[in-house]
């Protein structure tokens, strides 16, 4: 584990606060449904595993669904553009706010033949 990449992720994703808050902090096991979190929590939790992963290219699907406008309007600036502001991302979401931001955004209307 590299703690102090941890460390950042924590921060980006809004969680040093609850980390330190649990029992065993770090350490702490989380049952495997996640039940002992929020939705918005595990949300998080579900992002800061995903970024702490040393990857070029990141494919994210809604991380922001289950968050507030203002926790998905941080989180998408703390991850999207400053911690992983050197990687290739992308984003499918139905959030339209953070387009704005991107620097492509593909629209699709219809998938046909799952």
């Amino acid at each position: 584990m590299n703690k102090e990449r941890l460390g950042k992720v924590l921060i980006a994703v809004g969680l040093q606060n609850e980390v330190e808050e649990l029992q065993f902090r770090k350490n702490t096991l989380m049952e495997e449904s996640g039940t002992n979190l929020s939705g918005g929590q595990r949300a998080r939790m579900n992002l800061a595993r995903c970024i702490y992963q040393e990857a070029d290219i990141y494919l994210i699907d809604d991380p922001f669904s289950a968050l507030d406008s203002k926790v998905s309007n941080d989180l998408f600036r703390n991850c999207m553009v400053d911690f992983l502001h050197t990687k290739t991302r992308f984003i499918v979401t139905h959030d339209v706010r953070f387009a704005l931001m991107a620097d492509y955004v593909i629209l699709m209307e219809k998938v046909i033949g799952f």
